[in-house]
C-alpha cells in the first residue's frame, strides 16, 4: 500500500501505512476468484463465499502478471508502474 505519492517509483523506494489503515479505512481485503460483477446491484459473487457481497466502491488487483479485460470500460484504470 503506497501513501501519498501517486507518481512512479524507485526500485528503492517503499511506503508502508500503519497496520489499521484498512480498518480505519473500512476497506475489507478479500482474496479470491470473482464468479460475477452485478454493477447495477453493487454486489460481487466471489468463487468460494456462499454469499454475494455489496460494496460502495470496487478496486480489482491482479498479481503481478498484466491482464487486461476483454471489454473496454470508461471507468477501469490500469496500473502501469510499481
Amino acid at each position: 500500500m503506497l501513501r501519498r505519492k501517486f507518481s512512479p517509483l524507485s526500485k528503492n523506494e517503499v511506503y508502508y501505512v500503519e497496520e489499521d489503515y484498512f480498518n480505519k479505512a473500512n476497506i475489507k481485503v478479500v482474496p479470491g476468484i470473482i464468479k460475477f460483477i452485478d454493477v447495477d446491484k453493487k454486489k460481487i459473487q466471489i468463487k468460494g463465499y456462499h454469499e454475494e457481497l455489496e460494496y460502495e466502491k470496487l478496486l480489482i488487483a491482479w498479481g503481478s502478471q498484466k491482464k487486461r479485460l476483454d471489454k473496454e470500460f470508461s471507468n477501469v484504470f490500469y496500473l502501469e508502474d510499481r
